[in-house]
């Protein structure tokens, strides 16, 4: 009988959830269709509209267990931002609304035979890297590493944000198994162990990547990278690299060989040049004297200026390298897919982060404990860009930080903000339910401000507001960014300042 009842009561709220997604999310086209479920893409219709409304994928998948709920949580901008998760008993389907990425799929290099440059590469193992070790410490594996499933956004070739989409085949790993028992993922991608041969782990996600590297680099390719992509692709998992965070290391280290060798090459053709000049005049002009000491001293200072060039040259692709490697809790995580596929947002300048002190009570007033288990994490975005990742590391909630944004001059001339938007994404991570969040963002002069329903524990809630109604000023633009609520529970971040400042 209970049974009976926990079965009727499991069909009602599958239902409910049916009918809530139906009446909001109008579907655009069927973008895949298979007996494993349908991806859609989908328009809010409860969103607002007047800068048009927001386009989202759905997903309606046959399947149970799938880790979109810890996407969710990572919030890292190599894969897409999931809005919504929830899985169906009853029916076994798991439904998903995620961003949409705009953009071609690497796939399609392919087709064209337009191969990507060493440099392009790079960019794409050392982000993807990023993405993966993030991805590999909370225990989730993508197991469907190939073109198709990677997005190049406009601009990717050269920032190297691509972007890792489709984890319908991911899983978490399982201690102990010793092999697999859903064999999915694209034959010639996938290793060996992944059809049941063994239990799956992170060097399975890195043979699928060097096996899509190799591919999307032409067969004509023979540099540097190939002996990397070679112990990605061994089929004895313990030959080949044992984290995505090695495998950047290795890439890394391979340009700083190429870089240093070409060094050493051009100072060698230089000097080369130099003696073949000297003899030249020796041979041509026996009667004349070889070339001052100024003119060899400016031919000299021109080689060591070429040199100190390509040394810059190194340097600054190395750094360039580890700043695509820096620690996955760094990097930004989008607030919204883009409502115009061709639009781009501007981008944030680095935030400036002021020493943290411990917060209070959304409601006593009190100061918190030294860690708070009963806390409502804060984690706020302009145009899509973190601001205050750097407070993920803390367990103790911060009351103090702020973040400077540059803003292009023309958008800056146009005397208004309206080019930009606050996001507060608010999780309800204690046991009680927080009532009335709060989002107010406020100039000094001017201050809008945005509520949401009651959060029930666990659950997450957005709250933006346009900055439309805050002027540009010739000082700088400063507002302050407030999040509050009724509840017992402490807010990780209930005030943060951010500044604007014109390029």
């Amino acid at each position: 009988m209970a049974m009976e009842k926990t079965e009727k009561t499991g069909k009602r709220a599958s239902q409910l959830v049916a009918d809530y997604l139906a009446s909001r999310y109008h579907t655009l086209r069927i973008i895949k269709e298979s007996p494993h479920g349908t991806i859609s893409l989908v328009e809010d219709t409860m969103a607002d509209q007047s800068h048009g409304r927001p386009i989202f994928v759905k997903k309606s998948l046959q399947a149970m267990g799938l880790p979109y709920k810890e996407l969710q949580d990572i919030g890292c901008e190599v894969f897409p931002k999931v809005f919504y998760t929830a899985e169906l008993p009853p029916a076994g389907t798991t439904i998903v609304i995620e961003e949409f990425i705009a953009g071609e799929p690497l796939s399609n290099r392919l087709e064209q035979k337009h191969y990507l440059t060493p440099q392009e590469a790079t960019r794409l193992i050392l982000t993807l890297c990023s993405g993966l070790t993030l991805l590999h410490q909370h225990g989730i594996l993508h197991r469907d590493i190939k073109p198709s499933n990677i997005m190049e956004p406009p601009g990717a070739s050269s920032s190297g944000l691509y972007r890792l989409i489709d984890f319908d085949a991911a899983r978490t790993v399982k201690e102990g198994h010793e092999e697999d028992t859903r064999l999915l993922g694209t034959k010639g991608y996938a290793p060996p162990e992944q059809y049941g041969s063994a239990q799956t782990d992170a060097r399975s996600d890195l043979y699928a990547l060097g096996v899509t590297v190799r591919e999307l680099l032409g067969p004509d390719y023979h540099g540097p990278l190939r002996p990397i992509l070679a112990k990605c692709t061994e089929q004895d998992p313990a030959r080949r690299y044992q984290s995505a965070a090695k495998l950047a290391r290795a890439v890394r280290h391979a340009k700083l060989f190429y870089y240093g060798r070409r060094t050493l090459i051009l100072t060698g053709i230089a000097f080369c040049s130099l003696a073949a000049i000297l003899l030249w005049h020796r041979f041509r002009y026996p009667e004349q004297p070889l070339p001052g000491h100024d003119e060899l001293q400016n031919f000299s200072h021109e080689v060591k200026k070429a040199v100190k060039n390509e040394e810059q040259s190194l340097k600054n692709s190395v750094e360039q390298a580890k700043k695509q490697l820096d620690p996955p809790a760094q990097l930004p995580a989008s607030s919204a897919p883009a409502k115009d596929s061709t639009a781009t947002a501007p981008q944030a300048s680095p935030t400036s982060q002021a020493a943290p002190t411990a917060t209070r009570s959304a409601t006593t007033g009190e100061e918190a404990p030294e860690t708070a288990p009963n806390r409502v994490r804060v984690r706020l975005y302009c145009n899509g860009d973190r601001l205050n990742a750097w407070m993920d590391q803390w367990d103790t909630p911060i009351r103090n930080g702020g973040a400077t944004q540059i803003v292009p001059a023309a958008v800056w001339q146009s005397g208004s903000l309206s080019a930009y938007s606050i996001t507060a994404r608010i999780t309800n991570e204690s046991d009680e339910i927080f009532a009335s969040p709060i989002l107010t963002v406020s100039d000094g002069s001017n201050q809008e401000t945005t509520t949401a329903g009651a959060i029930v524990p666990g659950a997450t809630a957005e709250l933006t507001i346009p900055l439309s109604s805050f002027p540009t000023r010739d000082s700088g633009t400063h507002l302050t960014v407030t999040t509050t609520g009724m509840g017992p529970q402490v807010i990780s971040t209930p005030t943060f300042a951010l500044d604007f400042r014109a390029k």
